[in-house]
């Protein structure tokens, strides 16, 4: 047994330098330790003439082919899902030559080691050298490694090669921290921290409102953090980081939380201005600075048809202005909200601007009767009263309120004799508010109105007063106004007109006025009709003129004398056989018969 590797010595194949050998002459394995081929070549010497001892062999398992050279690991193969030993394969022999024996020298034992199949052999002496039996390119895989040689290269050590080993390099020592790396005082820690406090607190108050004031902190803090983030940066490499800063965890931790704080900080301070936007404008609402809320709610994203909160506020100081009576400016208010504000989340707004808007113009009726501006008041009070959000209450308050301002308003224009206006008034006060006070009052002005009227319209298109005087005569016959109206219509009138005479033969002198006339009618009845009709003279001039005239229908026959014959004429439609010249004499105007003629027409 072989005292090293504790394998059982069993017989090899011969190899091809050993066939002249007798198989008698095998000798037992020494027990000695592995040396060496160098020491074995030199403690050894083997000479080809000399008769040497057999080498050792071990059966070879259908010969596998190593996969390496030089490990002292056998290779594993797999058979049946096994691992089964392989054996080692030593290289094959060929003739070795045999140099002459050296002196002879004391035999060094070698200090054992690990097991090497290719440099390892038996230590007894004669046994031949195997120092060219190993490959001579054996795979090596730190040949292609830096600092290593191509080929066999390993470092004789006890029993095993290794590759070489570069040295380990030599660890840098740790930086001493710097000045910069020193850790800041407590004192200097909190003054800081109540330093950025109080610029913190400055800045938001010296905006010019809320979110400009948070804008300004924001870009601030984003300044400082970027500050102390470089900053930590240049500690860090003056040492502040090293394993002999006892603080630094302390250091890097405390300088991580601020430099956080302060970015997380500028952002929250960034995002939250339109939150302050709206939060200043309800502020300022409160505080009854309402042009001031409006910009902030604007600022803040509120806009028409759907700020709730921007109407609430036109509303509200809309409301304010009516309270101080300034009731212009509170209807631009109410205006803006009832007509931009549309959207379904603000009609609650809306109806308060309308209630408002309907205040608004009532108070300004008001101011404008008590300044005696009564055509400024029934404006704004029609306007009211056409509101489609006009309810039955705000309808009675302006009816009563408009119909006094109508009958300030006739009674105004029947001082000053402007009898058509103030006619005009109060038929408003009786058409639209019959049942207010005044509408009971204005009876006897109302008659002098239109007897004033009537006579205006007379005197300049006398037709055009009859429906006055008509009126006047009926509605207000219990005045006295209403009772000359009516003697005005019954009274009789005049006819007057010019005559043309074409028959130069005949003198015509006279024209009557009388009824009945018809074409073809005999000369006696035509003379009875002259005989009974009213009679005038026309003028040399051609005019006539008849006076208290009743009123009626009246036909035009004219009358002449030469003394020798009486002629009575009067002209007359060929088809109809009526009279051509017809006096319509009717109430209150004269009439003008214009030019009548005895040409015969067809």
């Amino acid at each position: 047994m072989d005292p090293i590797h504790n394998e059982e010595q069993q017989p090899q194949p011969q190899h091809q330098d050993e066939q002249n050998l007798a198989g008698d002459k095998q000798a037992d394995t020494p027990d000695k330790d592995v040396v060496l081929p160098e020491q074995q070549e030199a403690l050894f010497p083997i000479n080809q003439d000399e008769d040497t001892a057999p080498r050792p062999k071990r059966p070879i398992e259908d010969h596998p082919t190593f996969q390496e050279y030089g490990s002292s690991t056998p290779a594993a193969a797999e058979s049946d899902g096994e691992s089964t030993q392989v054996a080692w394969q030593e290289a094959p022999y060929g003739p070795t030559p045999q140099p002459a024996p050296p002196p002879q020298t004391p035999q060094v034992q070698p200090v054992p080691g690990p097991y090497d199949p290719y440099n390892s052999q038996p230590s007894w002496p004669n046994y031949p050298s195997q120092a060219n039996t190993v490959p001579t390119n054996p795979y090596n895989p730190y040949a292609n490694q830096p600092g290593v040689s191509s080929g066999v290269n390993y470092a004789a050590t006890s029993g095993m090669n290794y590759p070489p080993v570069a040295p380990a390099p030599t660890p840098k020592p740790p930086k001493q921290p710097g000045k910069l790396a020193r850790p800041l005082p407590l004192w200097g820690v909190l003054g800081g921290l109540g330093l950025l406090i109080v610029l913190f607190v400055v800045l938001h108050l010296t905006g010019s409102d809320w979110a400009a004031g948070s804008a300004h902190a924001s870009g601030a803090a984003l300044l400082l953090g970027l500050l102390l983030l470089i900053a930590l940066a240049i500690r860090m490499g003056d040492g502040m980081g090293s394993i002999l800063n006892k603080t630094r965890v302390r250091q890097a931790i405390t300088s991580a939380i601020i430099i956080v704080v302060l970015f997380i900080y500028s952002g929250v301070a960034f995002s939250i201005q339109p939150s302050l936007h709206i939060a200043q404008a309800h502020s300022l609402e409160n505080q009854q600075q309402w042009q001031p809320a409006i910009d902030e709610y604007t600022q803040g994203g509120e806009q028409a048809p759907d700020g709730a909160d921007l109407a609430r506020t036109y509303t509200s100081w809309g409301l304010a202005l009516n309270t101080s009576q300034h009731y212009n400016e509170a209807l631009t208010k109410f205006a803006t909200v009832i007509k931009q504000f549309t959207a379904s989340s603000a009609q609650g707004e809306v109806h308060r601007a309308q209630v408002g808007d309907i205040a608004a113009r009532l108070g300004l009726s008001r101011q404008s009767l008590d300044a005696k501006d009564y055509d400024g008041a029934t404006k704004s009070l029609d306007t009211v009263l056409g509101l489609p959000y006009c309810d039955n209450t705000c309808q009675t308050q302006a009816s009563t309120l408009d119909a006094t301002a109508y009958y300030n308003i006739g009674e105004g224009k029947l001082q000053t004799q402007d009898y058509e206006s103030a006619v005009n008034a109060f038929d408003k006060v009786l058409t639209k508010f019959s049942s207010a006070p005044e509408a009971g009052q204005l009876h006897g002005d109302m008659a002098k109105a239109l007897l004033g009227m009537g006579k205006q319209e007379r005197s300049s298109s006398c037709s055009s007063a009859i429906p006055t005087y008509q009126r006047l005569a009926k509605e207000y016959g219990d005045t006295n106004e209403g009772k000359s109206a009516q003697k005005d219509l019954n009274a009789p009138q005049d006819i007057t007109g010019h005559f043309t005479n074409i028959e130069t033969d005949v003198p015509f002198n006279q024209i009557g006025l009388t009824t009945g006339l018809k074409g073809g009618m005999g000369k006696d009845e035509l003379f009875a009709k002259w005989d009974g009709s009213k009679k005038t003279n026309i003028q040399d001039n051609g005019n006539f003129a008849f006076h208290g005239i009743s009123q009626g229908s009246y036909d035009l026959i004219w009358y002449a004398n030469n003394g020798s014959y009486e002629y009575v004429e009067f002209i007359y439609h060929q088809v109809s056989q009526e009279p051509t010249y017809v006096a319509e004499v009717g109430p209150l105007c004269p009439v003008n018969m214009g030019n009548v003629t005895n040409v015969h027409t067809v």
